[in-house]
């Protein structure tokens, strides 16, 4: 993973290791997040319209109700689609989220290493409906 992409902006939890991002609203055609990758995970969840995602070199295409899965040092970039997109964003930050659990810790490590991925974009309902649990 080269360090010229790394997300040098920090992100603030406060006193919770997951972050939502709500209802972000993009126009049509619009650049939404530069190629950039982090050690966190997140969660896009597509409300409306279309979120065009280049993820490790591969273009894909999240429409509404996917949810798209972004694993720890993946590189990724974003753009709306012709009829724009609205979707949140939650973000956890594993080693907070593991804190001092050794158990834990060693069950979220490839993750957290990037050695485990997955599916970028899925339609599972199982995982939209906690996802929504979350968000809500």
């Amino acid at each position: 993973m080269t360090k010229s992409n790394k997300e040098l902006i920090p992100v603030f939890y406060g006193d919770f290791p997951v972050k939502l991002l709500p209802d972000i609203t993009l126009n049509p055609h619009t650049f939404g997040f530069p190629l950039h990758w982090h050690e966190r995970i997140e969660f896009h969840r597509i409300k409306e319209g279309i979120l065009e995602i280049f993820c490790n070199d591969k273009q894909l295409v999240a429409k509404k109700d996917d949810i798209v899965i972004i694993s720890p040092t993946l590189s990724h970039s974003g753009t709306s689609g012709a009829e724009g997109v609205i979707y949140d964003v939650v973000m956890f930050d594993l080693a907070e989220l593991a804190g001092n659990n050794k158990t834990i810790v060693d069950f979220l490590k490839p993750l957290y290493e990037g050695k485990i991925f997955f599916d970028t974009i899925t339609e599972n309902p199982l995982i939209l409906e906690e996802l929504d649990k979350i968000i809500e």
